[in-house]
């Protein structure tokens, strides 16, 4: 972790951010612009590692602080046009009658909306792109998705199921059946994309749901060890990086549910809105949230709680580094 912070303390720098500014958008950057770029970086540092220490009933909320800090970062940085005072204040993100769905016990279906603030700048200033690793250790692919609209609205369950890493717990927690398709290569000519699936633990009925009837399929091949899918390039499918614990395997890209059957997010704003649910959750319904963890009837989410909590911690900082050491489509 104490890597990726040492990667992040360049946009700490007057000199650096200077540089920054002019090798990407050959302008010079103002006074104002040097200070709440780096402001946000301090801050946003100041709020990860506060949240290392701190018990799980404040984590949450310390992290959403963080990933929020630095996203604003990034945005000031990707775009020099904008200032701190033109940001909106406001998360991005509403929060659609949560005292209802908490009061019936129906967490799994927490709604949020999108609106103009911190995520949708986030979105729109990454162009909703996402940096991947497939087979490797280092970023050898992108992808660029469709940008979402103001006023969607998707459930935390919609969310959870666009991440690979939570499959297991999510599907405890729902007694559910996600399968992620685990690409093994792909290749994309004449309008269509080829993939090669993992096979392992995987049917052709899971390739179905997982493409929930978005994609025309155009042909499905059961080989030995793994799948020969082929798709219209129509619709893109929603490709996400699954992290590897073990620093000397190469990268593995998932195509993952889309969310909401039509909301695409990139990697930067899936776990923005993973730490949004969890940080609001802690903040303003702390009786529930400081319950999760008591070992009682109905705690069988904690895990999964633990495990974002986690990913959030080491991943969101790797990703806003990713995105700042690789060059953007203009």
């Amino acid at each position: 972790m104490d890597k990726i912070w040492h990667k992040l303390y360049d946009y700490e720098s007057k000199d650096l951010i200077e540089r920054y500014i002019e090798k990407n958008h050959n302008r010079k950057a103002s006074k104002r612009q040097i200070t709440e770029i780096s402001s946000n970086f301090i801050q946003g540092r100041e709020f990860f590692r506060n949240s290392e220490k701190a018990n799980f009933s404040v984590k949450p909320l310390l992290l959403y602080y963080g990933v929020n800090s630095i996203s604003r970062g990034l945005i000031l940085l990707l775009n020099p046009h904008l200032s701190e005072s033109s940001l909106k204040p406001s998360h991005g993100l509403d929060t659609i009658n949560w005292r209802d769905y908490i009061s019936n016990n129906n967490i799994i279906n927490l709604p949020v909306e999108i609106k103009k603030g911190a995520f949708y700048e986030l979105i729109k200033e990454t162009k909703n792109l996402s940096y991947l690793k497939l087979n490797s250790n280092g970023v050898n692919w992108n992808a660029t998705f469709p940008m979402p609209n103001l006023n969607n609205r998707f459930t935390l369950s919609d969310l959870i199921q666009s991440f690979p890493d939570l499959t297991i717990e999510y599907n405890k927690w729902t007694s559910d059946n996600l399968h992620p398709l685990k690409i093994e290569s792909f290749d994309n000519e004449n309008n269509v994309y080829k993939f090669k699936i993992c096979k392992y633990n995987i049917n052709i009925s899971n390739i179905q749901d997982t493409l929930d009837n978005k994609f025309e399929i155009i042909n499905i091949v059961e080989l030995q060890n793994y799948f020969e899918l082929t798709i219209s390039q129509d619709f893109v499918p929603q490709f996400t990086q699954s992290i590897n614990q073990d620093p000397f395997e190469s990268g593995t890209v998932v195509i993952s549910k889309i969310i909401n059957g039509n909301i695409y997010l990139n990697s930067l704003s899936q776990f923005y809105c993973l730490s949004f649910f969890l940080g609001m959750l802690s903040r303003y319904f702390p009786s529930y949230w400081v319950n999760v963890n008591k070992t009682e009837k109905g705690d069988c989410i904690y895990p999964l709680f633990l495990k974002s909590l986690d990913l959030i911690s080491k991943e969101y900082p790797k990703l806003i580094a990713e995105f700042l050491d690789n060059p953007r489509k203009k």
